[in-house]
């Protein structure tokens, strides 16, 4: 295997695990051993993070910073505990997972993490569009994580959890950043921001990020090679304040992306070393993208009416060379065009006793997809003998919209006992029209043409989701919880239709379905038991914090194939998704946070070390799914990680600090797809920061995946034994960078 050896990656956790890690609460000024809560508004009002009964991790623009920062969904996964990334075969289709939650995952299909920007719903479409982009995560205040089933406050697909990004609004006084930096790659970057307050009530932000890397990861034969990549943004922002009551802020963004496909897949032969693809094709992801964001709250005295409009749209084009050879040229191109609304209204109050949230949102989206394959070499009707041309075009046309209403109600029975209930009721629609097309002029797929039912689904989905909370204060400092909580994920239908056996002479898994597609799906729910553990000590220097659950998942979905290799025969082979019945997920969760109260002379020492066990299994697959058995193992569901994170600083000379940090995230076990026939590669991941700095001025070293760890992330196509399969990609290098900041 391309990973070092286990006892080795535990051996590195263990040491960080003594070491401690990152703060999860804001440090105060004066002596440097005070704490000052760190708030958050992940129950759609401001908390104390130690005060609110559920999992929530928060990181603040400077611990991400100090920690090296994030500009994409993958890297700021490297500092949440609890949560993975699953790349898959690119990261044009990459997307998070909590808990398990996000293991099915398909053109057109639904996330089952909830997104958010700004409070706003941002998932959509398919190319790029189950992740964060890069302008989500620049000039951000802060990042919240909301672990475990979050239905009836976020709504639709927040399955596993939800994770809200908050974008830094303009301010009301005069300050500014230029960063420019070079690496690894030949990588350069330019970030700036600057903050113009116009009057005491109206505030101006704006921002532009560029980077352009010219070198590359992996190569041809020839010498040439991948992952180049020409990235530029703008963001224009308006803060209006005219009262104390009413506040108005405006954000817009756009984005052009030009790089190769996103980590091209690789193809094991005995005459290419890893990491060299014999591609003889273009490869190559463009995007553009835009997002507009209107938030409006009105204080009305006896409680806050809050509401936002997000706007999204997204443009991509992207070439693969699907059969990593030279022996072909093969060629696809994918387009996508989404477009995204949402809104929602809000209206909140609290009293002594009682503090309750009544909302409701909406969420369009309209999505143009179209897979065009060429190149491919004809193939034998087993049944005439005749030739066929495999080449095709399958268009997708997705006109979605979802409504919910909801609510939320939080009473104090006692100064120590919580109460709380929310609930919300939920519609979705789905129209679609699937056009898939040989070149010829023939139906790609015989037994669905177009136009046919199956190839125009029309569906509706209602549901309601709840959750009750009970939670007591047992001193300032020590909270526990007790949760019940549903969650939804909206079905859909398969876009690849794939052959029935339903003529004589036909081959299950050959020239006719091993599995028979679905065309629809169900949605998926789940039910969620969780106890946790909030405690404070020490003068909350440490913080400890736990939780055990129990995940009960009724028609589960499940990313499944056909049976037909697509290299064998692309025009029948068939990727779907599937409810595989009931399952099952039990974990638990443990996070330690320690600041250290060293003296003055000695700097600030503050870290975090997180640990999660987890494990889940089907109960009983329908029988028409053969190759998912009862007791397999869900997909993409580790069987533990950890996480860390150190931060130092250090008063150095004349008004300079040093600040040093440390981060791991390791993961092991788990299997990539519910057949469990491809074992997920265990890791361990470092990075670290370095940087000398004062009031205007930052010079730092950033490095990621320090020690070079190389590990597969997707592996597809035959097996080969041993865990393998003939296609793979690999996680990225070790990157080191060098940047220079100006503050004022």
């Amino acid at each position: 295997m391309v990973a070092k050896s286990r006892i080795l990656r535990q051996a590195s956790v263990g040491v960080l695990a003594a070491a401690l890690s990152s703060p999860a609460f804001a440090q105060a000024a004066g002596d440097g051993n005070e704490i000052d809560a760190l708030i958050v508004t992940a129950r759609k009002r401001a908390e104390n993070v130690q005060d609110v009964p559920a999992v929530v991790t928060a990181l603040g623009a400077d611990t991400l910073r100090n920690l090296g920062g994030a500009t994409d969904t993958r890297e700021l996964i490297q500092f949440i505990p609890g949560v993975t990334f699953i790349d898959a075969a690119s990261k044009a289709n990459a997307e998070p997972n909590i808990r398990g939650a996000g293991q099915a995952r398909l053109p057109n299909s639904d996330a089952a993490i909830g997104l958010y920007r700004d409070g706003a719903y941002i998932p959509g479409g398919n190319i790029g569009g189950r992740t964060f982009q890069r302008f989500d995560l620049f000039d951000i205040e802060r990042v919240e994580t909301l672990k475990g089933p979050q239905g009836a406050l976020y709504g639709r697909n927040a399955v596993g959890g939800a994770i809200n990004a908050i974008t830094r609004a303009p301010q009301f006084d005069s300050e500014g950043e230029l960063t420019v930096s070079y690496g690894d790659r030949r990588t350069l970057g330019l970030q700036g921001v600057v903050n113009l307050p116009a009057t005491e009530t109206l505030a101006f932000r704006f921002g532009a990020d560029h980077t352009h890397q010219t070198g590359c990861i992996y190569r041809k034969p020839d010498g040439s090679c991948f992952n180049y990549q020409k990235y530029a943004a703008v963001r224009g922002a308006a803060r209006w304040k005219p009262t104390e009551q009413l506040e108005i802020v405006a954000i817009a963004d756009y984005a052009d992306n030009d790089s190769d496909s996103g980590g091209v897949v690789l193809t094991r032969s005995t005459m290419t070393p890893i990491g060299v693809a014999e591609v003889n094709a273009r490869s190559q992801l463009t995007s553009s993208q835009s997002n507009f964001n209107l938030s409006v709250r009105y204080d009305l005295g006896w409680a806050e009416l809050y509401s936002t409009t997000n706007h999204r749209r997204r443009k991509a084009d992207w070439y693969t060379d699907p059969d990593g050879l030279t022996t072909a040229t093969q060629q696809d191109l994918r387009t996508d065009k989404a477009r995204t609304t949402f809104h929602e209204t809000r209206l909140q109050g609290e009293t002594e006793r009682l503090n309750w949230l009544v909302g409701a949102d909406l969420f369009y989206l309209k999505d143009d997809y179209n897979v065009r394959e060429r190149g491919r070499a004809p193939i034998v009707n087993t049944m005439t003998m005749t030739s066929v041309d495999p080449n095709s075009d399958l268009n997708t046309l997705l006109d979605a919209k979802s409504y919910g209403v909801y609510g939320s109600l939080e009473f104090a029975v006692t100064e120590q006992l919580k109460v709380s209930g929310e609930v919300r009721h939920s519609w979705d629609s789905k129209k679609g029209e699937i056009r898939a097309v040989r070149v010829d002029g023939q139906p790609r797929y015989v037994d669905f043409p177009v136009g046919s039912p199956q190839a125009m689904p029309d569906l509706d989905f209602e549901n309601t989701s709840w959750g009750v909370t009970g939670s007591y204060q047992w001193t300032p400092d020590i909270l526990t919880f007790a949760r019940v909580a549903t969650a939804y994920r909206s079905g859909g239908f398969n876009s690849e239709l794939g052959n029935p056996c339903n003529s004589p002479g036909e081959v299950p898994g050959t020239s006719c379905n091993l599995v028979d597609v679905p065309f629809t799906y169900d949605p998926e729910t789940s039910i969620t038991y969780e106890l946790g553990l909030k405690s404070a000590w020490f003068d909350q220097h440490v913080i400890l914090n736990a939780n055990v659950y129990r995940i009960e998942y009724e028609d589960l979905l499940a990313n499944l194939n056909n049976g037909i290799p697509p290299m064998m025969d692309p025009l029948n082979g068939a990727m779907f998704l599937a409810n595989a019945g009931d399952a099952k997920a039990n974990g638990v969760e443990i996070d330690l946070t320690v600041r250290a109260p060293l003296p003055p002379e000695y700097g600030r020492l503050s870290g975090t070390v997180s640990y999660g066990h987890q494990s889940g299994h089907f109960k009983q697959p329908p029988a028409f799914l053969t190759t998912v058995a009862a007791g397999n193992e869900l997909a993409r569901l580790r069987d533990s990680s950890v996480t860390g994170n150190v931060i130092w600083s250090k008063p150095i000379v004349d008004r300079w600090t040093l600040i040093a940090s440390i981060n791991v995230r390791h993961e092991d076990g788990g299997f990539q797809a519910a057949e469990n026939d491809a074992i997920l590669d265990d890791y361990t991941v470092w990075g670290g920061r370095v940087a000398v700095e004062n009031a205007n001025w930052s010079f730092a070293v950033t490095a990621k995946n320090i020690f070079d760890e190389r590990y597969f992330i997707n592996q597809s196509g035959t097996s080969l034994g041993n865990g393998l399969q003939d296609n793979y990609r690999l996680n990225d290098p070790r990157y080191v960078e060098a940047a220079i900041s100006y503050r004022w």
